[in-house]
């Protein structure tokens, strides 16, 4: 899907997984991650979200978030539930029910 800019205008970016322009913040552009063929995502941050808002402590939990909704979908396809713990250096560890 398309990514706009502060304006309203469409970029020439694409993106697979996109936080829209008014959740991020005034004078903002959308942020994206486009999938690559490689099963890794190129993030689209524009210089000034990536200063203000989207900085690479906030890049790398959103990156923790991503990783855990896909094992827990993943693991409840597989009756098993799912938990989280923060550990003290800051990771998570994923714990999860029922493995055999």
């Amino acid at each position: 899907m398309p990514l706009f800019g502060y304006r309203g205008d469409q970029r020439e970016q694409r993106a697979h997984v996109v936080i829209r322009r008014q959740h991020v913040g005034p004078a903002a552009n959308d942020v994206g991650w486009e999938r690559q063929p490689d099963g890794t995502y190129r993030a689209w941050i524009s210089e000034y979200d990536g200063r203000h808002r989207f900085d690479a402590a906030l890049q790398n939990r959103i990156r923790q978030e991503y990783a855990y909704q896909v094992i827990a979908r993943q693991q409840a396809a597989r009756g098993r539930s799912v938990s989280r713990e923060r550990l003290p250096t800051g990771e998570i560890a994923v714990l999860i029910e029922g493995w055999r």
